[in-house]
C-alpha cells in the first residue's frame, strides 16, 4: 500500500513540474530556418515599383536578378539576415504578363523566389505619331496596338482616305491609308498638313492624332540630253530646235554630249548612248524619259519638245529641287551644289562643267540638199568634265525639307574659256508608282526629276 502511494506521489510531482514550467516568449510563433526566404514570390503592377526582399542568412549570402533588363536588386551581396529591395520597371505597353526568379545563394545552398509583372489591360499604342510623305500619290500605314479597348478612324481632310485594316483585337492591327497627289506647285513646295485620328469607343473617348505632311512640288527645269557630232550634218537641225524651245520655254535646258569621234568630243558620252540606246546622231533625251526625233522643221521640233514638257511636268509631281554656285578659285573650277526633296526618298545627283560659245568646224546638210563644212559655228552647252562618279547618277537619301550638301572641283582645264564655263547639276528619281509612263521599257529605271544650270563665277 506505501509502494502506490508513493508512485503515485512521484507522477503527480512530474507532472506538476511540467506545467509550471515559466514559457518562453518565442513559444507561440513558427521556427525559423538558418537560411529562408521570409517574403514568398513578389508580384507586381504593370506599373512596376519597389518591394522588399526579406530573407535569414547564417552567413555571407549572394542576390541575383535573372533578368536584370526591367528587375533589379539594390544589394547583391551581404552576410546575414537583410531585406533588400527589388525594382521592377513599367512594362511596356506592348508586352503580355512577364517573370523572372531572384537567385539567393549562401553557404552552398541557394534559394528561389518568384517575381511576375502583370500586363497592362488598358494598353493602347499609336505607332507613328507622324507621317512624312511626297507629293506623289502614295499609300501610307499606321499600327494600333490595343488589348481591351476598341477603337474608330476619324478623317478629316479629303485627300486621306482609310483603304484597309488587318490583324486582329489584343494584337497589332495595321491600317492602311491613301493620300491623293499633292500638286500644287510652288517655289519651295509648301507641304499639307492632314490628320488621321485613332479615337476610343469607350466612355473616355480618348482621341490620338497622327500627323500627316505632305510635301507640295517644285517648279521643275526638264533638262534634255542632246548626243551630236561635229561630223553629224542634219546635228544643226536639233541644235537650232532646242535653242527655240529654250526662249519658248523657261523650264527647258539642256546638255550637249558630244560622241567620242567628234571634234569636240565627251568621255561621258558613251556610257549614256549605251544607256539610252542611242543608233544615230542627232537624238535628244528629255528628262532620261523620252526620246526626241530630229525634223528638218526646227519649229516643229521646238513644238514637240515644248509639247513633252509640259506632259512631263503634268505626269511627274516634282518633289526634289537643285541648287548651286560655281567659282574659279586658285586654278580650280570649285562647285557646291544642294537638294532639298519636299518627302522621303532615294535619289541620284549627276553634275558636269559646260562650255558654251565654243567656235569649232561643223558638217550640215542644208535642206535644199549638199554638204557644207562650217568653219565657224558656234557650239553652246557642251560637256566637257564629269563632276560626279557617274553620269547616271551617284546614290544619296534625302529627308523631307532637309537639304543634302554637295561639293566638287577639279582644275580649270587650260582649253576651256574660263568665261563661257557653267555646270549643270541634275537629279534622277526612280520611277516607282510612276513606271507606268516610261516612254521605253529598255530605259533605266530612273528619269531626270529635276535640274539646274548656273555660270561659273
Amino acid at each position: 500500500m506505501k509502494r502506490f502511494s508513493l508512485a503515485l506521489v512521484s507522477i503527480f510531482a512530474a507532472l506538476l513540474t511540467v506545467s509550471c514550467t515559466k514559457p518562453s516568449s518565442d513559444n507561440n510563433s513558427e521556427a525559423v530556418a538558418p537560411f529562408s526566404i521570409l517574403t514568398g514570390d513578389l508580384v507586381f503592377d504593370c506599373t512596376g515599383g519597389t518591394k522588399e526582399f526579406e530573407f535569414t542568412a547564417p552567413g555571407a549570402w549572394t542576390l541575383t536578378s535573372q533578368d536584370q533588363s526591367w528587375c533589379t536588386v539594390s544589394a547583391s551581396s551581404g552576410s546575414g539576415d537583410s531585406k533588400v529591395s527589388i525594382t521592377v520597371a513599367e512594362i511596356p505597353d506592348t508586352e503580355e504578363a512577364r517573370s523572372t526568379k531572384l537567385i539567393l545563394t549562401c553557404n552552398g545552398l541557394t534559394l528561389i523566389a518568384g517575381v511576375t509583372q502583370s500586363a497592362n489591360p488598358d494598353a493602347f499604342v499609336i505607332e507613328p505619331s507622324s507621317i512624312e510623305i511626297g507629293p506623289l500619290e502614295t499609300d501610307f500605314t499606321v499600327k494600333v496596338f490595343s488589348r481591351t479597348r476598341e477603337f474608330e478612324v476619324s478623317i478629316v481632310d479629303e485627300w486621306i482616305s482609310e483603304v484597309s485594316r488587318e490583324g486582329e483585337p489584343a494584337t497589332w492591327q495595321t491600317i492602311t491609308f491613301h493620300a491623293s497627289a499633292n500638286t500644287e506647285v510652288s517655289e519651295n513646295a509648301s507641304a499639307r498638313t492632314g490628320v488621321v485620328s485613332i479615337c476610343t469607343t469607350d466612355a473616355a473617348g480618348t482621341c490620338f492624332p497622327v500627323m500627316v505632311r505632305q510635301g507640295g512640288c517644285y517648279d521643275p527645269q526638264v533638262l534634255a540630253m542632246r548626243f551630236t557630232a561635229t561630223w553629224c550634218g542634219y546635228c544643226p537641225y536639233m541644235d537650232e530646235a532646242f535653242k527655240k524651245a529654250e526662249a519658248q520655254d523657261p523650264h527647258f535646258e539642256y546638255v550637249t554630249m558630244h560622241a567620242g569621234s567628234s571634234d569636240l568630243k565627251f568621255s561621258g558620252s558613251a556610257a549614256l548612248e549605251k544607256v539610252y540606246k542611242i543608233s544615230g546622231y542627232p537624238t535628244g533625251i528629255l528628262a532620261g524619259w523620252k526620246e526626241i526625233s530630229n525634223y528638218a522643221s526646227t519649229d516643229y521640233t521646238a513644238q514637240v519638245v515644248v509639247e513633252n514638257i509640259a506632259d512631263f511636268i503634268q505626269k511627274f509631281p516634282c518633289a526634289v529641287k537643285p541648287s548651286a554656285t560655281a567659282s574659279i578659285e586658285g586654278g580650280e573650277v570649285k562647285v557646291k551644289a544642294s537638294v532639298t526633296s519636299s518627302g522621303p526618298n532615294s535619289y541620284y545627283v549627276a553634275a558636269v562643267i559646260m562650255e558654251s560659245g565654243i567656235v569649232s568646224t561643223q558638217t550640215f546638210y542644208p535642206n535644199s540638199g549638199g554638204s557644207q563644212k562650217l568653219s565657224d559655228y558656234v557650239h553652246d552647252n557642251i560637256a566637257r568634265y564629269t563632276l560626279t562618279e557617274s553620269l547616271q547618277g551617284d546614290a544619296f537619301e534625302a529627308k523631307a525639307y532637309e537639304p543634302v550638301e554637295f561639293s566638287w572641283s577639279t582644275p580649270l582645264d587650260a582649253s576651256w574659256n574660263a568665261d563661257n564655263l557653267s555646270v549643270a547639276v541634275w537629279i534622277y528619281a526612280d520611277y516607282g508608282d510612276l513606271a507606268a509612263y516610261k516612254a521605253k521599257r529598255t530605259y533605266p529605271d530612273t528619269y531626270i526629276a529635276n535640274s539646274c544650270v548656273v555660270p561659273v563665277e
